[in-house]
């Protein structure tokens, strides 16, 4: 889908140096942004620790990101998944408490709704 005639981490980094707040997995970090992710998706188990080193190293990056929050899942199957967030801002490192979502129907986006969530909050 990508035809902007550059590469994603060409027209997503100057894009991204104007955002306060960022809202990313992995994968957006790695594909979009061109930081290695480091990090096992596949693997069923959230590694934090690889978490921790991925949202340092895209503020590193991206010092006008005030925070960067990256929700969770773990996929356990088609209708359960585990659910957490972890967010790096001035203050360090967090990881939100985790949910176990069953009797799925039709999965939303995790993005997607952690920035929902945000928005009616007015966070």
């Amino acid at each position: 889908l990508w035809k902007y005639g550059k590469s994603a981490p060409e027209v997503m980094t100057e894009l991204v140096r104007h955002v306060d707040i960022g809202i990313a997995n992995e994968e957006d970090c790695q594909k979009a942004l061109g930081i290695e992710a480091d990090v096992d998706v596949a693997g069923g188990e959230l590694e934090l620790a690889r978490y921790e080193g991925l949202t340092a190293r895209v503020m590193e990056r991206f010092p006008n990101l005030s925070a960067l929050a990256i929700p969770l899942r773990e996929s356990h199957g088609a209708d359960r998944n585990g659910w957490t967030a972890c967010l790096r801002d001035a203050e360090g490192f967090k990881v939100a408490s985790h949910y176990e979502i069953t009797h799925i129907v039709d999965r939303v986006g995790g993005g997607d709704s952690f920035a929902a969530v945000k928005g009616a909050l007015g966070l």
